[in-house]
């Protein structure tokens, strides 16, 4: 089994810190609250950091809307598809510890991304398969929930250039993609044996682990993740071998 990524072990120590008492005693609690503050503070100073340096590499990078990014099957990608996914890239990179200055690397996962999009719709279009409208209702309803107002969703919506029937098509597009992975995929089942071995696995790498009745599901979970996105893999390598792929970029 492959070794086990820091974000995972995270994962499953929350599961502890989240059963542990929190006993504070009063005397302490104004300077714990001015550290925390002080925390707080250099906390967002660090996420503006990083949110303008994320938009200086987002504009070092983005190609003119009207070139042609790939090919696939005849179909071209262009670069208002590729710019619109760059953030998406970069966000992924960072999440995995990846350069994200490494202007190569960006570009080569942001059109790997978009041509595995265009394989996988290519092929729902072939299957007909179409969004029903109460999911797409439901998505939409989920997304606008993130917003703390009608007014910031709408703000968010002139900001990036959005409207809510460009969302709701970007939704329907995502249901339909899962309708398809779901009738393609098989069935995913996690053993009981393999979650113990997982969590051995871990317990030889960390000392501060919760007990295993209170991590099992978390890492069956993982587990199940993890085997879909390989059934994924396998599904988009051979899509791309069936099909006419041509990066002009």
């Amino acid at each position: 089994m492959k070794k086990i990524t820091l974000l995972i072990m995270m994962v499953l120590i929350s599961i502890l810190a989240a059963c542990s008492d929190d006993k504070e005693n009063a005397e302490g609690s104004n300077k714990e609250a001015n550290q925390n503050q002080e925390a707080n503070q250099e906390a967002q100073e660090e996420l503006a950091k990083q949110q303008k340096e994320q938009q200086k590499q987002l504009e070092e990078q983005q190609v003119d809307e009207g070139e042609v990014v790939a090919v696939v099957n005849g179909e071209e990608i262009k670069g208002k598809e590729y710019n619109k996914v760059l953030p998406q890239t970069i966000y992924s990179l960072q999440q995995s510890g990846q350069k994200t200055d490494d202007k190569e690397l960006v570009k080569k996962k942001t059109v790997d991304m978009l041509v595995n999009q265009k394989l996988v719709m290519q092929e729902i279009a072939k299957q007909e398969i179409e969004a029903p409208e109460e999911k797409v209702d439901q998505s939409f309803e989920q997304y606008k929930s993130q917003f703390e107002s009608e007014e910031k969703f709408q703000t968010s919506l002139e900001k990036n250039g959005d409207t809510e029937e460009s969302i709701r098509k970007s939704l329907a597009k995502e249901v339909k993609m899962q309708m398809y992975l779901q009738n393609e995929i098989p069935e995913t089942k996690v053993s009981d044996e393999e979650v113990q071995q997982y969590y051995d696995e871990l317990s030889s790498q960390r000392d501060d682990l919760p007990k295993f009745e209170e991590a099992k599901d978390k890492i069956k979970d993982i587990l199940v993740q993890q085997k879909q996105n390989e059934e994924i893999t396998k599904l988009l390598a051979q899509l791309k071998e069936e099909s006419e792929v041509e990066t002009r970029i």
